[in-house]
Parts: C-alpha cells; sequence; structure tokens
C-alpha cells in the first residue's frame, strides 16, 4: 500500500490513511441507511400499527433524544476503549436494534427502540473526530471531513432512493430485516483492518507516520481529563463553542425535513406524487448535499492554503453558503411542480453541503486535545433540533393532512407547543420555517473563529504549527 518515487533511496509514505478514510466512510453510509429508510416507511409503518404524524414525529424525537444523551458518553466510549473496539460493539448494537424495529408491533416497543438506536448511533461522530485527528494531518482535515460528511448523505441518499423502490414490493418488515446485514458485515471488516492510531498499523510506515505527526496533535499525546473545573469553565465561557453549536442545531433544524417527513410531504403537496416517487425524490436533496460536501471539503482547503486564514476558509465559506441555501429554499416554495420544487430544494442543499465540512474542520481547530468529547457536545446541539422540532413539524402534518384541527406537542411528558388550523394554514409554511432555521445557522457562523480553541492547553503543543495569525484572521 506504498509507493516509492524515481532515483529516491528514501521509502514513499504508505497510504493505510486513506484506506482508514474508506473505512469510516462506508460506515457512515451503514449508519445513515439504516437510520433514514424509516423515513420513506413512515406512512406504511402509521397505517400498519395505527397512529398519525404527531405520534411518528415522537418516535422520531426520541431516536434524537437518546442520539442526544449519548453523543459525550460515546466520545468516552471510543477514548475508553479505543476506536476500533467502540465502534465496532456500537455497530453490532444498531444492527440489532434495526432487526429489533423489524419486530416492532406498537407504539410503545417502537419509540423505546428508536431511542436505544439513537443511542447507540451517537458514539459514531465523536469517535470519528477522534480517528481523523489521530490519522490525518491538519492540512487534509477539510476533505477528510468533507469524504465522511458526504458518506453520511450518500447513506441517506441510498436509504431514500432504495427503501422507495423497494416498498412496491416489499412489506416494510422485510426491509428493515435485509438493511440489518449491512452493519454486521461493515463490523467485522472494521474490526479486522482498523487500528486505533497510525503507530499501532503494521501497514503503516514510519514516512506515512511523520506525515501524520506534522498535525498539532501527534497521535502521542494523552488529552486528560476533560471535565475539570477549568476546562467546563472555558467551554462555557466559549463564544465558539456556543457559536458552532447554535449553528450545529439549526443546520440540522433544515436538514431533519429532508429525513423524516419530506416523502410525506410531498405525496401530499402534490396529486401526482406517490410513496414510491416519494422516496426516489427525495434522495435528490441528499445527493445535493454530497456534491456540496465534496466541493465545500476541496474549497476550504485550497482557502486555507492560499491565504493562511482559518476565518476565511471556514467562517465565510459557511455563511455565503448557508445564506444562499436559505433564499433557495425559501423560493422552493413558489415551484408549482413537484420537479420544480425539488430542483430548487436539491441545489439550497447543495450549498448546505459546503457548510458541513466547514463545520467538522472548526470543530478540530477548536477542539484541542479533547476532540471526541467537544466533537460530542457539538453534535449533541444538533441532536437537540430532532428532539425539538421534528415532533412540531409532525404536528403541522397533522393539521395540514386535517387529520387533527389541533395539536399539543410533547417532549420527555412536557407540553412543547400547542398548534391549531388558525396558525397552521399552508404547506408552505414548513418550507419557510426550514429557510428560516438556514438563515439563523449563517448569523451564527459569523461569530466562529476557528484560532481560538474553546480549551486553551495550558502548554502549547506545537505553535509553530499553526499559520493563522490575528492579522490573517481579519474578514
Amino acid at each position: 500500500m506504498s509507493s516509492t518515487p524515481p532515483h529516491s533511496d528514501q521509502p514513499a509514505a504508505t497510504r493505510v490513511r486513506y484506506m482508514v478514510a474508506a473505512l469510516i466512510a462506508s460506515g457512515a453510509v451503514s449508519l445513515y441507511l439504516t437510520r433514514h429508510c424509516l423515513a420513506v416507511t413512515n406512512e406504511a409503518i402509521q397505517q400498519e400499527l395505527g397512529f398519525g404524524s404527531t405520534a411518528m414525529g415522537a418516535v422520531m424525537s426520541l431516536f434524537s433524544l437518546g442520539y442526544l444523551l449519548f453523543q459525550v458518553p460515546g466520545g468516552w466510549l471510543g477514548n475508553r476503549i479505543g476506536s476500533r473496539w467502540g465502534l465496532t460493539l456500537l455497530s453490532i448494537a444498531w444492527s440489532l436494534l434495526t432487526l429489533a424495529t423489524a419486530a416492532a408491533h406498537g407504539l410503545v416497543p417502537l419509540k423505546v427502540i428508536r431511542f436505544l438506536f439513537g443511542a447507540v448511533q451517537a458514539g459514531f461522530v465523536p469517535i470519528t473526530f477522534k480517528i481523523l485527528k489521530d490519522w490525518f494531518p491538519e492540512k487534509q482535515w477539510g476533505l477528510m471531513s468533507a469524504f465522511v460528511g458526504i458518506s453520511m448523505s450518500i447513506g441517506g441518499a441510498l436509504a431514500m432512493d432504495v427503501t422507495g423502490r423497494l416498498t412496491g414490493h416489499f412489506d416494510w418488515r422485510v426491509i428493515f430485516q435485509v438493511y440489518t446485514i449491512v452493519a454486521i458485515f461493515w463490523s467485522v471488516a472494521f474490526l479486522t483492518l482498523f487500528r486505533n492510531k497510525p503507530s499501532e498499523h503494521p501497514w503503516a510506515n514510519d514516512a506515512e507516520r511523520d506525515l501524520i505527526r506534522s498535525s498539532p496533535l501527534p497521535d502521542t499525546v494523552d488529552p486528560g481529563p476533560f471535565f475539570t473545573r477549568r476546562n467546563l469553565l472555558f467551554a462555557f465561557c466559549s463564544v465558539n463553542l456556543w457559536a458552532i453549536c447554535l449553528q450545529a442545531f439549526c443546520r440540522a433544524a433544515g436538514y431533519n425535513f429532508f429525513v423524516t417527513f419530506f416523502p410525506e410531504f410531498l405525496s401530499r403537496q402534490f396529486a401526482d406524487v406517490d410513496a414510491e416517487l416519494a422516496g426516489i425524490y427525495t434522495k435528490w436533496p441528499l445527493i445535493g448535499a454530497v456534491v456540496g460536501g465534496l466541493v465545500g471539503g476541496m474549497l476550504i482547503d485550497w482557502l486555507l492554503k492560499r491565504t493562511g486564514s482559518k476565518r476565511i476558509s471556514r467562517t465565510s465559506v459557511a455563511v455565503v453558503s448557508l445564506i444562499l441555501t436559505a433564499i433557495l429554499t425559501y423560493l422552493s416554495a413558489q415551484a408549482v411542480t413537484p420537479a420544480g420544487f425539488v430542483t430548487l430544494i436539491a441545489l439550497g442543499a447543495t450549498f448546505a453541503g459546503f457548510a458541513s465540512p466547514a463545520t467538522w474542520a472548526a470543530t478540530l481547530d477548536v477542539s484541542g486535545r479533547h476532540t471526541a468529547v467537544l466533537a460530542g457536545i457539538m453534535n449533541m446541539a444538533g441532536c437537540l433540533s430532532g428532539v425539538l422540532v421534528t415532533p412540531i413539524l409532525g404536528g403541522m402534518m397533522d393539521i395540514l393532512k386535517g387529520t387533527s384541527n389541533e395539536v399539543t406537542v410533547r417532549v420527555m411528558g412536557m407540553d412543547l407547543v400547542h398548534l391549531d388550523d388558525t396558525q397552521i394554514t399552508d404547506w408552505n409554511q414548513v418550507v419557510y420555517m426550514h429557510a428560516a432555521f438556514y438563515l439563523a445557522a449563517a448569523i451564527c457562523w459569523m461569530f466562529v473563529r476557528p484560532s481560538r480553541a474553546v480549551v486553551p492547553d495550558p502548554e502549547p503543543l506545537n505553535s509553530n504549527l499553526h499559520p493563522d495569525k490575528d492579522s490573517a484572521d481579519a474578514v
């Protein structure tokens, strides 16, 4: 897995890190395939089990709640037992819960299963952040973050398209049973091929290890405990952390529409769209996110190389792209055909995809030695949108469908909001709400300073490896 340049006695760096990237990217595909197939089978499950969109919104919200609560424990697990065994065990667990979903015959069991499903999938992102920092030099963080991010969107797009096509031929339970095999297969491959750090992998040579050690945080650094009084005080007072978390909440709130009720929205808003066609249409915003993530990842690495400014590379790209997303999402409400509507939505999702690698790279920038935990905190904020916004969206859908005149949305036994048909009168309100979330995310990004660590290290590791200066960061 290496190549030697001509006329050189020094062996070239091996490329084991790219195999690692392929492993975590394929894991992301498995993660999102098993997660988002519920959106396409949503109406079939409602009809068989006898409940409406409000109840399904609660089911989806419980997934997000489990995902939120176990972000930091998931990162802790990766630190405690290592990334290799951490992701392997989590993947086996979510595959078994996919199988359990196929066996659910009531609302309550489905709620319990989806909460647990969210809990075990929560560790994937914080552990993946740790893998990226352990296995890649800083100059590749943007592209590698994009690679993993677009793999998630590919998994989501596959879930929508493939599940949509399968619904015409198979019962939804059979579809979930088949998807169980995907995660089991990935677990075996990951456990066999991956090692926690370059220094532990027999296929990585010294040249590759030296290349990776050019990052600010070599794989020999012990991060130490995060939950100390000093660290928590710095984190709580960090404008960077608050801004990154708030933009994560708003971006996730906009994205959640595509992976929850978007297929049902299309079939209700446009008379000529059935469940199968809705699933196929729903893949396009996710494909847009794939394209945007790939281009965005290359763009932020190129800008960092050209300008030396992480603020230009991360912050400026995210602000501009999310403003364009908000505009295109708003304009999509004026479309009169499903193709026109989906085209505008997909273009908006493409620009939103630019902000995904910017978020990953900025989180790596500001997290210092505590990547897994701080990545978990950031991702928790995104999960919170699923807990709060998804059930509201389900209530809006029930009112717009005419199945209820009023709905009280409850989260964890507490009344969140009361909706009625005097407030929710137009399907376009759903679109406008998500456009507003993207605009709010752009505003939050204006406060992100990627060169400022959330928790400053008491003993700077290698400050000469950070080219950014305040003057270079001025935009």
